[in-house]
């Protein structure tokens, strides 16, 4: 599935908070039944209305959050979607303390308006997005939502190394390479990344020591695919735990902040780095998820060339991109320089706790000394 934003927007977004993506036939007709039925204030159902749905100008179409959410990240962005650019739109939040002051966004042609609010919403509270707007003979749409727990201190964070965890990173929103989402998350099909907190972290200390993996569907039960190597996300270069060159993780209970760090992943057998990998997320408090995270890092597109086309040179991705919607790869430098790197930047990046699976960590010669692991 494509992220609705990017494949009705084409990645242009202001730049804030994470973003949730949804695409629901459901709700237009929620909100146009909410904005565009029945007489608008003032108006007797009978002045020549005939008991037709009136005219209401501009339609809200999609929104962010649904009418309803009692589950809404309070680190998210918040948006109305019109059918075409009203003339004139204003988004009025209020909550526990009154209005959220924030500024409104318009992108799209004027049709996406966004309230960018100047903190993070409570956790657990209650709050109505008020939405008007002309030409409209339809009145006020009022969205009532109510935000999750994320945010709030977690309840044990000695529970962190019982939690393996998966990233979504293809249902995640990417933002860089603007319009790039679709492209580089159809090679991710398939693709399952875990990762877990180690024994050795220190959550007191703001510590955390994570490994990571690759996770296996075959039978369709997820488990860590044990004839991969597992990831030294917190280890330093020479990928050993316990060394002067690691890197631990930082904890701000609740949020997780990891790297920046060199990843190396494997998508469709084929092995490729991300450089300079920064990961961060907000934790529920039962530690049932992570919300509101962010993915960043470079990656060098020439080993991705293959999955293209087995015989394409090591450009392939790079022309494909600029072909496509028109991004440039970028200078790659280091000991391997060239204009072949995209710099990626993930939001709205969602880990969801796996019950009952514990991570191993599986070097090269764990793999070689394994029979089930045998070409």
């Amino acid at each position: 599935m494509i992220p609705w934003f990017i494949a009705a927007h084409g990645g242009s977004r202001p730049r804030g908070s994470a973003m949730r993506r949804f695409a629901s036939i459901p709700l237009v007709f929620a909100l146009i039944g909410t904005a565009c039925t029945g007489p608008g204030p003032g108006q007797n159902p009978d002045d020549g209305n005939d008991g037709e749905v009136p005219d209401c100008g501009a339609v809200v179409i999609n929104a962010l959050p649904e009418p309803g959410d009692d589950d809404f990240f309070a680190g998210s962005l918040l948006f109305v979607q019109f059918d075409r650019a009203p003339d004139t739109a204003s988004l009025i939040l209020t909550g526990p303390d009154g209005v959220v002051d924030g500024d409104v966004t318009a992108t799209n042609g004027d049709r996406v308006h966004w309230l960018v609010p100047d903190e993070d919403l409570q956790p657990l509270s209650d709050y109505v997005l008020a939405v008007d707007w002309t030409p409209t003979t339809c009145g006020t749409l009022e969205i009532a939502f109510s935000t999750s727990a994320h945010g709030l201190p977690v309840d044990d964070a000695d529970d962190l190394p019982s939690n393996t965890f998966e990233l979504d990173l293809f249902s995640a929103t990417i933002v860089q390479p603007p319009g790039v989402g679709p492209i580089l998350q159809s090679l991710m099909v398939d693709t399952s990344i875990l990762f877990r907190p180690l024994e050795t972290s220190a959550p007191a200390e703001g510590e955390l020591h994570v490994v990571g993996a690759l996770g296996d569907l075959g039978d369709g039960t997820l488990r860590q695919d044990l004839c991969s190597e597992s990831f030294p996300f917190t280890y330093g270069p020479d990928g050993l735990y316990g060394t002067p060159d690691d890197a631990p993780a930082t904890w701000n209970d609740p949020m997780l902040e990891l790297g920046p760090t060199d990843f190396d992943l494997v998508v469709q057998e084929v092995p490729f780095t991300i450089q300079e990998l920064e990961l961060r997320g907000t934790f529920h408090p039962d530690l049932r998820d992570l919300k509101g995270g962010t993915f960043e890092g470079l990656i060098d597109t020439r080993p991705l060339a293959v999955l293209i086309d087995p015989n394409a040179g090591p450009n392939a991705m790079c022309e494909l991109m600029e072909d496509t919607i028109g991004v440039s790869c970028e200078e790659c430098g280091g000991d391997s320089p060239g204009l072949f790197c995209l710099t990626l930047e993930a939001r709205d990046v969602v880990a969801t706790r796996i019950e009952g699976l514990s991570l191993v960590e599986r070097t090269a010669a764990d793999i070689a000394a394994d029979p089930a692991c045998a070409p």
